[in-house]
Parts: C-alpha cells; sequence; structure tokens
C-alpha cells in the first residue's frame, strides 16, 4: 500500500490506546527522558539545546536499539503543509531508516508507535505514541514549541498513518533496568 495516495490523505479514526508491558513504559521514558523539553529547532538534535519533530523520533527509536543516533536529513520546516508528495516524502525516508517497522492500519495505537499527522495537504508531522494513557510525544514546532507530552485527543482526525517496531523486546535488553527504589518512573 502506497504511503502517499492520491489526493488528501484520509485520518486514521478513531484512535484508541492499547497500553503496553511496563518493560516497554520503562524503555520509552528512559529513551525519551534526555529530551524532555529540548526547545524546537529545526534540523537540529542535541537534547536540550534544539530537536525538530524528525529528528527527535529518530533519536528515541535509536536509543531504544542502543544505537547512536543516525543523520537525518534536514527538512524544510513545514515540509508537507501545501504538498502531499513531499510529506509524503520525508514519511518514507523515516520508514527506510526503521525496516522493522510496519504500518498500523487501524487506530489501536500503542507505546512506541511512531505517528504521522497532517497539517495541510500532506503528512507534515511526527511524534511518538506515549507510555501514559491517551498521550504522545512531540517536537510542536514554532516559537515556544518544546518536546512534551500532549493528549491523543489533540490530534483526533490529524492522524493519517500508524507504525510499529516489529522487534520491540529489543528495546528492553538496551534499557537500564529500573532503580527498584525509584517510584512514579514513566508517569509524567
Amino acid at each position: 500500500m502506497p504511503i502517499a495516495p492520491r489526493g488528501l490523505i484520509r485520518p486514521i479514526v478513531p484512535l484508541t490506546w492499547t497500553g503496553g508491558p511496563a518493560q516497554l513504559r520503562h524503555a520509552l521514558t528512559m529513551a525519551v527522558k534526555p529530551w524532555q523539553d529540548t526547545p524546537f529547532m529545526a534540523g537540529q538534535c542535541c537534547p536540550g539545546v534544539g530537536v525538530d519533530c524528525t529528528h527527535f523520533v529518530c533519536a528515541v527509536l535509536d536509543a531504544l536499539y542502543g544505537r547512536p543516533p543516525r543523520k537525518v536529513r534536514r527538512w524544510k520546516p513545514g515540509t508537507g503543509v501545501a504538498s502531499l508528495k513531499a510529506g509524503a516524502k520525508v514519511l518514507r525516508s523515516i520508514v527506510k531508516m526503521f525496516p522493522e517497522s510496519y504500518r498500523v492500519t487501524t487506530g489501536a495505537l500503542e507505546p512506541g508507535d511512531t505517528v504521522a499527522m497532517r497539517y495541510g495537504r500532506g503528512p507534515n508531522h511526527v511524534a511518538l505514541v506515549g507510555w501514559v494513557q491517551n498521550t504522545i510525544w512531540a517536537c510542536p514546532m514554532g516559537v515556544g514549541g518544546r518536546v512534551s507530552q500532549m493528549p491523543l485527543a489533540m490530534f483526533t482526525g490529524r492522524i493519517v498513518r500508524a507504525y510499529r517496531m516489529r522487534d520491540r523486546a529489543k528495546w528492553y535488553a538496551s534499557t537500564p533496568k529500573p532503580n527498584p527504589t525509584q517510584t512514579g518512573a514513566g508517569h509524567g
């Protein structure tokens, strides 16, 4: 099935959050933690300094697999707003970087899924489904945008594609084990 069919890409509805094992939630917590509150900066990939949505998603997925962040093509901010073809090209480049991914064709989202959103004609924003129920982690574009957890409901009608990794058990192996004295990990 093509990533960019002719015309406007239709949103996935309804959306549901299906949860996941504690190991998955812990792995995501550890991978996202260095990026929390990092400001939006187009084409950047430095925790605490600046990142855009594409670099954020790719860097977190690389961290989950225990590999260093790969070089990601720098895209013009808002690519895909006016052009379905350009937005699909960005999304295709991310999918190719992670061949272990497959397309989720239902609205049943799980923590760690990569979602593509539409503002305008094409997919032009990516984010990760969060480990807290009905949330996503995103880096919104623009002044004041920071990597943060947001309600999934904010994106109803905008999520047009979702991808899941086949081999998420590898994430558990590359993540430090939780400290049993810590409580509430991943709930904020």
